[in-house]
């Protein structure tokens, strides 16, 4: 019973802990991940396409609920599958979801102007790191993997390092630091591909 009660205990910090481990390999092996993290990027936008189309045509679907789920699911197969297949195609998914995330996280005003605004600049940030992570493939995923996973891995260490709280300057230099070792030890450790 002991055992249970700690595992409760530690059960929040599980999310957390998933966040940083997450963060950490997309940091450090990011370009060598990269056929999965396109392959997954690929899938998140056919099945949030999939599903937004398919439950707009098949609003008056009584009893079959389910359809936008299959056809979403089915699409997000399919884009995963082409988003493997065609590597610059993918590559562009990649780096401008990965853009995108990152633009989202900041803070805008939450007035109505504002949301349309920050909702066009996070597409043109999109487009942007999409366009350039095609035009300069390899330093693109190298820089963008290494700052988005050490952006999330600061995000959930703090939970487990708690001086990182208040302390606003020294989270800068740890994602400082962890940007700069993830594109160093990409850099190096994807040299001859």
């Amino acid at each position: 019973m002991e055992y249970l009660n700690r595992f409760l205990e530690a059960a929040p910090l599980l999310p957390v802990l998933g966040m940083l481990l997450t963060g950490m390999l997309q940091c450090f092996a990011g370009y060598r991940l990269l056929k999965f993290w396109i392959s997954l990027s690929g899938f998140a936008v056919g099945l949030f396409m999939g599903y937004a189309v398919s439950s707009m045509l098949l609003e008056n679907t009584e009893g079959k609920s389910y359809i936008p789920f299959v056809i979403a699911l089915a699409a997000g197969i399919l884009c995963g599958f082409l988003a493997h297949k065609a590597y610059l195609a993918g590559v562009f998914l990649f780096c401008g979801i990965m853009a995108f995330t990152l633009a989202a996280a900041y803070p805008f005003p939450e007035t109505e102007g504002w949301e349309i605004a920050a909702f066009v600049i996070r597409v043109v940030v999109f487009l942007i790191a999409g366009f350039a992570g095609m035009k300069f493939a390899k330093p693109a995923v190298i820089l963008i993997s290494s700052f988005a996973g050490a952006s999330s891995a600061m995000r959930a260490l703090p939970s487990f390092v708690p001086a990182l709280t208040a302390e606003r300057d020294l989270q800068f230099i740890c994602l400082a630091v962890l940007t700069a070792a993830g594109i160093l030890i990409q850099s190096i450790s994807s040299r001859g591909r």
